[in-house]
């Protein structure tokens, strides 16, 4: 089986699994947000925010150096686990000090002890990134999917009933423990790794070296992250961070295809990170798909939103309707993207995604900043919209380094779809670019070559 073949038939494992979890996921965070309200659901989002920026800012990009280094060793993945586990402790150390720092900045009632319990018990996720290293080099994805997919699982049976019987913000925190404690486990049954402490600066130097570097750039990404808990929640109290931050989960829900794509471009791409023209068609050949993928299922969803959150939820919830349009095409135009950056990450360019990140982060924060205070929570998905004009920077860095891809087929099918997105406010009309994008025969040769790839015979 060639690599673009294994890639695909890894991705038809994760799309299998992404699809079973979203059903899962939606379902789950609908039960939980109906039960507790936005002002509880703002307490665990706020702290899931500045919970998961701090533990992928210890992360040092390890597992991403296990994952992309050409050759490893068994000392290389020891090495990896010592690391993480020292980070780990160290967050603990730290959870009490940082859970203060943003009740104190935020003034959200509950934030403190939610963001602790979140650090504490995500510190698990560390370690577990050595042996999902191990099974994403093999492209092991039908064991990724079935580790992810009972994570759901444990969340949605633990969360949900304690939603239900009143516990408030600490019923999906519940969950969410219980989710990450057996996602570990599974993690190191299936991959079969032994941890073992190892420590050599000739194996830790090179790692970090890439590692800190490519975190870099990650870190300032994930800094949107804190932008809800802590710019939307200061200016527009707790239950506007848990409007905002359930349309943000629908929309990353939604769009676990883009994830998914960008998940397998690393190794993929890194195997041929050497022939320019190879990286260049697979970028070109990722863009479409990206974009085709995510907008179909936001269309889907566009058309029920109104009657899942207004009915399922109550009214208290209806300015995530008005949000979802903003972020899902924010998302489209990420989705267009995102293998630029994977290309430019195998490359070693870190710093040039960093600069793309940086200016997203400063456009986004000042944006929010501003929108906000004067329009309330919607004001987030119009600083999203705005930030969309640093990807412009994305396709300077992809052009200096490696090429210029062909954007024609990629940006016709996400003009389409994100006009579409736009129908509840621009009327039927805003369909017609898509309509004519699905019946052009084009169309359903590129799609029908997907499908025999996925599904034929190898």
């Amino acid at each position: 089986m060639g690599l673009r073949e294994k890639v695909l038939r890894g991705a038809l494992y994760l799309v299998l699994r992404q699809a079973a979890g979203t059903i899962l996921g939606v379902l789950s965070v609908f039960l939980v947000t109906r039960a507790i309200g936005p002002g509880a659901y703002g307490v665990y989002a706020a702290a899931q925010g500045v919970g998961q920026f701090v533990l992928q800012l210890a992360q040092l990009g390890v597992g991403m150096y296990l994952i992309r280094a050409k050759e490893v060793t068994e000392d290389d993945f020891h090495q990896g686990f010592t690391a993480m586990a020292l980070m780990g402790a160290v967050i603990i150390f730290l959870s009490y000090p940082l859970g203060t720092l943003v009740h104190h900045f935020t003034g959200i009632e509950g934030v403190e002890l939610a963001t602790l319990l979140v650090l504490v018990f995500g510190a698990v996720q560390l370690v577990a990134c050595v042996p999902l290293a191990t099974l994403e080099r093999k492209f092991e994805y039908r064991r990724i999917a079935l580790v992810e997919l009972s994570g759901q699982a444990i969340f949605l049976v633990i969360a949900v009933p304690l939603a239900w019987h009143g516990m408030g913000w600490l019923a999906p925190l519940a969950g969410w423990v219980a989710q990450q404690g057996l996602t570990s486990i599974l993690y190191y049954i299936f991959s079969g790794y032994r941890p073992r402490l190892k420590w050599d600066r000739r194996i830790l130097s090179p790692m970090l070296s890439y590692g800190v570097g490519y975190s870099v750039s990650i870190w300032i990404w994930q800094l949107h992250w804190l932008v809800n808990p802590l710019i939307v929640g200061r200016l527009a109290g707790a239950e506007a961070v848990g409007r905002v931050a359930l349309a943000i989960r629908i929309v990353e829900s939604l769009s676990f295809l883009k994830g998914i794509g960008w998940r397998l471009s690393i190794p993929a791409l890194a195997h041929i990170q050497n022939r320019r023209e190879s990286l260049i068609a697979a970028v070109e050949e990722g863009m479409v798909l990206q974009v085709v993928a995510s907008g179909s299922t936001f269309l889907a969803f566009s058309f029920a939103a109104p009657w899942i959150v207004g009915t399922l939820l109550g009214g208290e919830w209806d300015g995530v309707v008005s949000i979802y349009p903003l972020l899902a095409v924010a998302t489209l135009a990420n989705s267009l993207f995102a293998l630029h950056s994977s290309a430019l990450y195998v490359i070693e360019k870190n710093m040039e995604v960093s600069r793309f990140h940086a200016v997203h982060l400063a456009i986004l924060g000042a944006g929010a900043w501003l929108l906000v205070g004067e329009f309330g929570e919607i004001g987030y998905g119009w600083a999203e919209m705005a930030a969309m004009g640093s990807y412009v920077l994305l396709h300077w860095s992809l052009m200096r380094w490696i090429g210029c891809p062909n954007y024609r087929k990629s940006f016709v099918a996400g003009g389409a779809f994100g006009g579409a997105l736009f129908w509840p406010h621009l009327g039927i009309l805003s369909m017609c670019p898509l309509a004519a994008w699905i019946a052009f025969p084009g169309t359903w040769r590129i799609l029908l070559g997907y499908a025999r790839l996925l599904f034929g015979k190898t």
